[in-house]
């Protein structure tokens, strides 16, 4: 979670001169969860066969006025800009606007301990991938970039 806090607010001095909170503008009114699994696009709870799921660094989900989930933007940390995305995190980047399931777990507090609304996140909520980003640092932890 460190270089994605990095990343929020990430200005012109990285490589690519952009911070998160400008490549979803909405940033600010979402919820953040951390280390959500999720089954890849196609897949559904429980997907526990290897390259059926993978786990999400960073989540920022977006509820509408009554507390229902509209979508979400993930993040995952990388290293480098050279390190890889998964399997998994390559089809959920590749699946933008698919539906993801929660693969297992129950969330009811965000990251900061604040209640979700209605019951949570559950297993099998699925939820609409609006954006994936690999946040990438230059391998000691400092940010570096976002792509």
């Amino acid at each position: 979670m460190l270089l994605v806090s990095s990343a929020l607010t990430a200005s012109a001095n990285t490589n690519n001169g952009v911070g998160l909170n400008e490549l979803v503008p909405d940033l600010a009114d979402r919820k953040v969860l951390s280390q959500v699994q999720f089954c890849v696009p196609g897949k559904t709870a429980p997907c526990n066969a290897k390259g059926e799921y993978f786990i999400a660094d960073a989540v920022f989900v977006k509820y509408d006025s009554r507390g229902r989930i509209v979508d979400m933007v993930v993040t995952d940390s990388k290293l480098s800009q050279a390190t890889n995305l998964t399997s998994g995190q390559t089809l959920a980047k590749n699946g933008i606007g698919q539906q993801l399931t929660v693969r297992s777990g129950t969330r009811t507090r965000d990251a900061a301990e604040e209640l979700l609304p209605g019951s949570g996140i559950t297993q099998n909520t699925e939820i609409i991938i609006k954006d994936f980003y690999k946040v990438y640092g230059d391998g000691k932890g400092t940010f570096q970039g976002i792509e």
